[in-house]
């Protein structure tokens, strides 16, 4: 079964790498696996792609996403 969790199931961390790009680790610190991971725009009216693709983020683990656009999310 697929799971859905909102942003306050996890743990986010966002740093800045450059002045066009950073990088966001997600921590799962919930008591399920993370299956699919969304991010939208504040303005956006709808969710950006599935970031994690087949990859499945376990209980208690973290995945780090790289080149998020600054100022995009």
């Amino acid at each position: 079964m697929r799971v859905a969790l909102f942003i306050a199931a996890l743990l986010i961390t966002a740093s800045a790498l450059a002045a066009d790009d950073a990088q966001v680790t997600v921590r799962n610190r919930s008591s399920w696996e993370i299956q699919e991971l969304y991010l939208s725009a504040v303005d956006a009216n709808a969710w950006g792609p599935d970031l994690i693709g087949l990859e499945v983020i376990e209980r208690g683990q973290s995945h780090r996403l790289a080149d998020i656009p600054c100022g995009s999310y």
